[in-house]
């Protein structure tokens, strides 16, 4: 079903929040990815083969470039679920699209 504006050029709340939500956890991705590519870029081609620093057993371009970030990406999205993310009013959501005088008398 595709998603219209509705006679007045405007899109339902619920659609605009969505696509809301969609773009931060995407941007967050896109954050995350690119922190894991250049650090793991920056630090592991400058890399002392003999002697590697390493960060609780691993080594450091590893612990800063993989294991931070996914960390940091997992708390971000346990908190943007947890306290940005917000259910519809299934009501209020029919009557915008006009289908709460269809079903009214449906039991």
């Amino acid at each position: 079903m595709p998603v219209s504006p509705d006679s007045e050029g405007r899109y339902s709340p619920t659609f605009v929040r969505a696509v809301r939500e969609l773009l931060v956890l995407v941007g967050g991705w896109i954050f995350f990815t690119a922190w894991t590519m250049i650090v793991c870029g920056w630090m592991a081609y400058d890399y002392d083969v003999e002697s590697p620093p390493t960060v609780l057993g691993l080594p450091d371009w590893i612990f800063w470039g993989v294991f931070v970030p996914w960390i940091a990406a997992g708390i971000f999205t346990i908190w943007y679920a947890l306290y940005y993310i917000t259910d519809d009013d299934e009501e209020f959501a029919r009557e915008k699209l006009g289908e709460g005088d269809e079903q009214e008398g449906t039991p």
